[in-house]
């Protein structure tokens, strides 16, 4: 890959890592995540689609489908499977009424599962750990990015460093330990 990313990783070799309905477990247990933020919108001119979640009602909060996530084994690969109540790596997942445009996720054209019987296979399969010399990495922006769960494991060779500061936006700046 030519495109440097900054996440977070949430999963090491050996975890089980899992998410259910927008809360992340890693080995069973759920995960405190005072850094998870929600989406801003930066600039309504570029992107007049765009929802500031941050600005939403606590019903409208609620009212969002919650995507739901694991590693499944898929035809011998692990992969990221991302789910809601309607769908399984759907090329184009299904959305509420409440917020049109909002879809709970998005995956990578490889990971797409294309026919709605095997979504739901796909959906009963066990959780899988992340496999030796693999991380999964997550954005703090979790309801806006397009992280491990959509584009799968990253190598160890492909971690290159570690972030030391947030710095946009600006009034949220701050060293990250």
């Amino acid at each position: 890959m030519k495109v440097d990313f900054i996440k977070r990783c949430i999963g090491t070799p050996g975890d089980l890592i899992e998410m259910k309905k927008g809360v992340l477990y890693r080995n069973g247990q759920r995960l405190d995540e005072p850094y998870k933020a929600l989406s801003e919108c930066i600039d309504k001119q570029l992107n007049p689609e765009c929802q500031d979640f941050r600005n939403l009602s606590e019903d409208a909060k609620n009212h969002l489908t919650m995507a739901s996530f694991k590693l499944i084994n898929y035809k011998g690969e692990i992969i990221p499977l991302n789910y809601t109540d309607r769908d399984a790596n759907a090329a184009s997942p299904q959305v509420d009424d409440f917020l049109e445009g909002n879809a709970p996720y998005h995956v990578a054209d490889k990971f797409v599962i294309p026919d709605p019987d095997d979504e739901k296979k796909a959906e009963a399969l066990p959780a899988q750990k992340v496999p030796p010399g693999k991380y999964l990495m997550m954005g703090d922006n979790r309801n806006n990015s397009f992280d491990g769960r959509g584009w799968g494991l990253v190598p160890r060779d492909q971690i290159i460093g570690r972030a030391e500061l947030v710095w946009w936006p600006l009034l949220r700046m701050h060293l990250t330990r």
